[in-house]
């Protein structure tokens, strides 16, 4: 995508088109990487590195010197990496293990309509679905249980989660990796938070696992349901996470 933005080649196949409309889709898209200084800096390195690299091959093709465009070349590169920073999402799939459902991350892709499009709540009201052929085609769907009002604004978690994460961690989180100083309900909300259901919560699900592992199926069964009672106290009726454990 650098080099199709750059020197006008296509898109890798499998990408968004030819050069103009590389550069039509990332005009929009925010480039300043977050507010992490360290992570500027791995990517000043990091665009610094490949372009000497690169002016190296050249000049001992060429039997010539560095170039201006060899810097202009850097600075576009460090743009493209602060892009991806703040705007690609990881592509994910879930998968089930010895009867643990579990998520995984496969790539890290960027859609440029997507991420013009949609901001983050931490307590989203839609997810991402990834599908396809390729497993690359993404889907926003609708995950709270009561759907969505018209004119109502959708919403993903760009990863913190009000459920997972204490507000001033998940904040934190954002202001680094995205940039931004998260004012969603959940974060400007004076409640103070209590994750002591989730403690609860995985002290009884690794009881009603050790339980069914002796054979025990009604202790089991009396932990595991203790357990469901218990993110209930976290997650909202018809929660995507709910919905998982109690599919577990």
């Amino acid at each position: 995508l650098w080099r199709a933005e750059a020197v006008g080649e296509d898109a890798p196949r499998g990408g968004i088109g030819c050069a103009a409309s590389v550069r039509e889709a990332v005009a929009s898209l925010l480039d300043h990487g977050g507010a992490d200084p360290s992570a500027r800096l791995v990517r000043a390195a990091v665009a610094g590195a490949c372009c000497l690299v690169a002016a190296e091959l050249r000049c001992t093709a060429s039997h010539g010197g560095p170039a201006e465009e060899d810097v202009a070349a850097a600075g576009r590169l460090f743009a493209w990496l602060g892009r991806v920073r703040v705007n690609a999402v990881a592509v994910t799939v879930v998968t089930e293990r010895d009867g643990q459902m579990e998520t995984a991350k496969g790539a890290l892709a960027l859609y440029p309509s997507l991420a013009t499009s949609i901001n983050h709540d931490c307590r989203p009201n839609s997810l991402l679905r990834f599908g396809g052929s390729s497993g690359l085609e993404v889907e926003v769907l609708v995950s709270a249980a009561g759907g969505v009002a018209q004119g109502e604004e959708l919403t993903i978690s760009y990863g913190p989660l009000a459920t997972s994460m204490p507000r001033r961690e998940r904040q934190g989180v954002l202001l680094a990796q995205y940039g931004f100083q998260c004012q969603c309900s959940a974060c400007c909300g004076a409640a103070e938070e209590d994750f002591a259901w989730r403690t609860r919560a995985a002290a009884l699900d690794a009881r009603a696992q050790e339980e069914a592992s002796k054979g025990a199926w009604r202790a089991a069964a009396v932990a595991a349901s203790a357990m469901l009672a218990s993110l209930g106290e976290g997650y909202a009726e018809g929660d995507v996470e709910l919905a998982r454990e109690r599919c577990k």
